[in-house]
């Protein structure tokens, strides 16, 4: 996890956690596998993922948004970047894919409408499993999956 430009940091167990289960759950959703296993290497083919979560935010124009209640707008952005190393069973790496993806957070006064009918959280679960579908699509069409 980075914010703005400081040093990377260790993400977070419930995001670890959350990002793991959607790995899995996709994988096995996807029909592209008779089976999906997390941290097993004695498979045909293994997938290292890498996901990094690059946040930017204005620290004033969030302190103005609190101090005003919400009068002044502010926002905050999530770039999720995902790194998919695929292997053989010898662990010798076959190919590797990256996407990106974003999820940007608007707090206004005005916006107090739309809160109940989009959830910040939804929002990035959604952007979790399309990113990871992204990958199996790209991997399948290559056919890396093959």
């Amino acid at each position: 996890m980075k914010l703005n430009e400081n040093e990377p940091v260790p993400q977070n167990a419930n995001a670890l956690g959350s990002w793991a289960n959607v790995v899995k759950d996709e994988f096995t959703a996807s029909s592209l596998f008779s089976d999906v296993k997390n941290n097993d290497k004695s498979t045909d083919l293994s997938v290292d993922v890498n996901i990094q979560n690059n946040g930017q935010f204005n620290q004033g124009l969030s302190i103005l948004n609190g101090l005003t209640l919400y009068l002044f707008p502010s926002s905050a952005t999530d770039e999720f970047v995902v790194e998919a190393t695929f292997k053989n069973k010898n662990g010798k790496e076959i190919a590797k894919i990256k996407k990106r993806d974003s999820v940007s957070t608007w707090n206004h006064l005005t916006l107090i409408f739309v809160f109940p009918l989009k959830s910040i959280s939804s929002e990035v679960y959604k952007c979790q499993k399309d990113l990871i579908n992204a990958i199996l699509v790209e991997a399948n069409t290559k056919g890396i999956l093959k």
